[in-house]
């Protein structure tokens, strides 16, 4: 994916270095989008990136993550309802698709929580017997003794083109993008910070840290402590024969749920293991997919998509950066603000904590 025309150094932007009223490190989903809401607002705004815009190191990339409102607890479903109506007004104002509906299914016990939080929060779903399920998708095999539930909102999100979109649009709306300007250092003053990115200065009045795995030492530097824990999880990809919008499927009935969606790129299935990854030190350094995991996903989906081949046709591999409870670091510490905001089922949530990370930015120029 190219980004030239995205680069202040293209686009006319102001490029004092002494005029920015925040600098957002990290333009993955949650970076693009606090930038997005920052510029939306009038304020000067530098967004660093260390790669390039949809680069293969971290979180954000690829063709597709997986969309759904189902969730145990009520406000994850109350936040990607908000978060789908956001969605929608970026592809209005950006005339991209960044949303894809298939329908969704939660398989397993927890579904009966999940149908609970639904209904709190207003959303549409149903539980549903295996075999109405299996006649009205037969590209899914569902276990019979199992519950099944099914949201018909769930979908994916076209990761490469959403984060592009919401960089595009905040530097469309004033906002400065540098990629290839790797965060080297923060300095915080009395009245302002100071970034050192790429050898030069910066200074600005805050800077958000939305730097996914690579946040954890560059938030030491100041004193903060970013407790997560980062890992290199492994998805495959596998043919289906295309033609099919497969709704997405998440399979509580292991210890580990799989989840899968519909691959875009492929026009066939993405499927992942959640949490089954390595621990990752350095996420500088580049690792494969790991083979046992492949071969885990190409049992399930053996098991659950009879109708799929289940030689995978590629792998990839992804960086967790999570808590121990899933939930979003989203803070602010004098001039310095955190958005740690992913926890390995962020990307959905992108336009919501965007929004609440600028709003701790914004605390600051109050």
């Amino acid at each position: 994916m190219s980004n030239g025309a995205l680069s202040d150094r293209d686009n006319g932007a102001v490029s004092d270095r002494d005029s920015w009223e925040v600098i957002v490190v990290g333009s993955g989903i949650g970076g693009a989008a606090t930038a997005y809401w920052l510029a939306r607002e009038g304020h000067r705004v530098l967004l660093l990136e260390r790669f390039d815009l949809g680069h293969e190191k971290g979180s954000s990339h690829g063709a597709s993550r997986i969309f759904r409102f189902s969730y145990a607890e009520p406000h994850w479903v109350a936040d990607a309802m908000e978060s789908l109506v956001l969605w929608r007004a970026l592809e209005e104002e950006t005339g991209a698709t960044l949303i894809t509906t298939t329908g969704g299914f939660d398989i397993g016990d927890h579904v009966h929580k999940h149908k609970a939080a639904l209904d709190e929060c207003g959303a549409v779903s149903e539980l549903i017997e295996a075999p109405v399920a299996g006649e009205r998708w037969p590209l899914i095999r569902f276990p019979s003794d199992e519950p099944i539930l099914f949201q018909p909102d769930a979908g994916i999100a076209h990761a490469d083109v959403s984060v592009k979109a919401y960089v595009e649009a905040a530097v469309a709306r004033g906002a400065s993008f540098r990629p290839h300007t790797p965060v080297e250092g923060i300095e915080v003053m009395g009245d302002h910070v100071t970034v050192r990115a790429a050898g030069e200065d910066h200074q600005a009045a805050c800077v958000v840290v939305a730097a996914g795995s690579w946040g954890r030492d560059l938030l030491a530097t100041v004193g903060i402590e970013l407790p997560v824990t980062v890992t290199r999880e492994t998805v495959a990809y596998f043919s289906t024969g295309g033609g099919v919008l497969v709704p997405s499927v998440v399979d509580w009935t292991r210890e580990l749920p799989f989840f899968s969606l519909w691959d875009p790129a492929n026009d066939g299935l993405k499927a992942g293991w959640f949490h089954a990854g390595v621990q990752v030190d350095d996420p500088d350094v580049p690792a494969a997919p790991e083979p046992h995991i492949i071969e885990g996903l190409s049992g399930w989906v053996a098991d659950r998509f009879p109708g799929a081949d289940a030689h995978p046709i590629g792998a990839e591999t992804c960086i967790f950066t999570a808590t121990s409870d899933e939930r979003f670091i989203i803070e602010r510490h004098g001039r310095v603000v955190v958005g740690s905001a992913c926890s390995g089922h962020g990307f959905k949530f992108g336009p919501v904590s965007g929004r609440r990370i600028a709003a701790r930015a914004l605390e600051v120029l109050s």
